[in-house]
């Protein structure tokens, strides 16, 4: 018998389930990552926005002469003091709360573990 030097290989039914697992394995890690990293970065944007928000009110206190306990709304810091393209909205869908000349501003999603707060 003459043999034909052409051999037919493939993947064996157990090669593949291995690299299935390892890949499920993979993913597996890499979701709950993806999830937190998106947690952290509308956390961020959310104390960004704050932040700007407490300058805003500094900034407006000093020029209209305001002092510590006068009340302030978005509309006194909104689009004057806080330059951005619409009026400031937290990420993960709070609500905020501008509050008065030296008190800092508020999200309502300030609990939990990504809470939304100025230090």
């Amino acid at each position: 018998m003459k043999k034909t030097g052409f051999t037919r290989r493939a993947f064996t039914m157990v090669e593949m389930m291995i690299v299935v697992l390892i890949l499920a394995l993979l993913v597996e890690m890499a979701i709950p990552q993806f999830m937190n990293a998106r947690l952290r970065a509308q956390q961020r944007t959310c104390m960004t926005n704050l932040r700007e928000m407490e300058y805003a009110k500094e900034l407006l206190a000093g020029n209209e002469k305001l002092v510590d306990g006068d009340a302030v709304v978005m509309a006194d810091i909104w689009p004057e003091y806080v330059r951005c393209p619409g009026e400031p909205k937290c990420p993960s869908s709070g609500v905020y709360t501008v509050g008065a000349i030296g008190e800092n501003p508020q999200c309502t999603l300030s609990a939990g573990g990504f809470g939304h707060t100025l230090p």
